[in-house]
Order: structure tokens, then sequence, then C-alpha cells
């Protein structure tokens, strides 16, 4: 029948890590709901690029009325979009998990943002080559989940283009949920305001209630005060520099000064009255 709706699907019985892009391009899609319309085919779309067929997984059908219901079945292929579990979806980009498909794309982009991140914040360790940091962050991503110490997301345009990478660190949960917060951009995508849509995505993922965010109260983030760049984006994405919060943190094997951020569930004056 006419409408949206959403239908879990998985795990899809094919290959691990087999790209999912392919096999969308050729099956139908049978949603078990009462009276649907039939005839509904996959279309791949550019979010499916980075799912992996071994995990569950999303499929949303918007299905247009029809003045003829007795064609449907051999209508046009309507539009699919898959979403792999916890992708945030923005008007402009695609925050998720990195896959080992996306080596090639992503190596490619730490290539080309090295000297641009160098002296801004610890993206390569020391003597790492792109390709190695892409394994890092590939298993940090995993790892950091797991444990519920870490929460990474990388960036890309509709396009399947990467452009940078979001994520909250050292995640706690005492007295306060509390987690730190960094960010960084492809040199080629600055000042377009890729960097404040990204980074106000993962600051409402963080601050939203548990099971669908990290249900943090408060994220910080320590910024430069010559990096006025990333203070812009933090002011725009929700966070607020703390008056006489000051820290240190190492970049490039340099301790650098660093202003304290941050963004909190509810307003400050909240906190102090409880």
């Amino acid at each position: 029948s006419p409408g949206e709706w959403q239908q879990p699907l998985g795990p899809v019985p094919f290959a691990p890590h087999q790209p999912l892009l392919p096999i969308l391009e050729r099956v139908s899609v049978r949603l078990p709901q009462p009276n649907p319309s039939p005839g509904i085919h996959a279309a791949a779309g550019p979010l499916a690029a980075g799912l992996v067929a071994a995990r569950p997984f999303a499929v949303r059908v918007v299905v247009q009325p029809t003045q003829e219901p007795s064609r449907a079945a051999t209508a046009p292929a309507r539009p699919v979009e898959a979403l792999a579990p916890r992708t945030i979806v923005t008007p402009r980009l695609v925050l998720r998990a990195l896959t080992p498909g996306d080596r090639a794309a992503f190596t490619d982009l730490l290539a080309r943002s090295r000297d641009h991140l160098k002296g801004r914040i610890n993206v390569h360790a020391a003597g790492e080559t792109d390709a190695a940091t892409f394994d890092r962050l590939l298993a940090a991503t995993e790892s950091g989940e797991a444990r519920g110490s870490q929460w990474r997301r990388a960036a890309f345009l509709p396009t399947g283009q990467p452009v940078g990478m979001v994520h909250v660190l050292d995640i706690q949960r005492g007295m306060a949920f509390t987690g730190d917060a960094g960010w960084w951009v492809a040199p080629f995508h600055c000042g377009n305001g890729v960097a404040t849509e990204m980074v106000a995505a993962m600051v409402r993922h963080a601050l939203a209630d548990l099971p669908g965010g990290l249900g943090l109260h408060t994220v910080s983030a320590a910024i430069t005060p010559h990096n006025t760049a990333s203070q812009r984006v933090a002011a725009k994405a929700g966070f607020r520099a703390v008056p006489g919060a000051a820290t240190s943190a190492v970049i490039d094997g340099v301790h650098e000064p660093h202003q304290l951020w941050e963004a909190h569930a509810q307003p400050l004056e909240a906190h102090t009255r409880l």
C-alpha cells in the first residue's frame, strides 16, 4: 500500500565482506507487510556502497500511489535506500563506520590531507604510512565500539567520496556520561560547511538518549587558540568555550596549549541547579 515503512532484512546469505552494491543492482525487495505493493525492485544508490552484506541492515522503500494498481508489476524500478547499522545521514553527508571496501578511497584521502593535518590533529602516528593509518582506524572503530569506550565515523558525500572523520573517545559512564570529541576534514572540503555539518551530526548523536544515541551528558573538545576555523565549526555545532579552562595536548610530539570547549545535553545552568 502507498506510504513509507522500514523492514529489517538480515543477515543476508552472501559471503562475508562482499560489497552489497553489486547485489542491490539485481535483487528484488519483497517486504512481509500487509498487502505490499508488487513490482518493487531495488535500485542501488550511493548510500549502499559501504555496506557489508554479512551484517544486518534495513531497507527503506518509499512507494508513490499509482492511478493504475494493476500496472504496478511493470512499473519502473523504484529507489531503495539501504542504510548500514548506526549510519547517520545529513542533507549532504553519510556518516558511517569504515569498512575494508573503503581502503583505496580513504587511503587516498589520508595521503592528500597529510600535510594539512600536520600540527592540527594526530591522525597519522609517527612514521605511519597512509595504508597503516587506515588499518589502525578500521580496527579501532570496531574495537572501540565493542568496548563502548570510543565511537568513530567517516564522512562521505552521496557519491561515496570520503571527506573526513569524526570521533568521540574516552567515553566515561560514571556520575556523568562524558566523551572527548575530535574531527578533521580534507583541505579541499574546507570552507563549504561540510565540517560543521558532520560535527553537528556527531554532537547530536553523542548527546541523544540511548539506544539511538550515545546518551552522553557532556562532550568536550580541545582546540588550539590559533585554530580559528575549528573554533567556528565548534560554535556552530553547539560547543561553547569554557571560560578559563585550558588544557594541553601533544600534537606531532609537541605539547600545545588548547582551549576547552563543551556541548551539553541540557544547558549548563540546569546541571548547576541540580
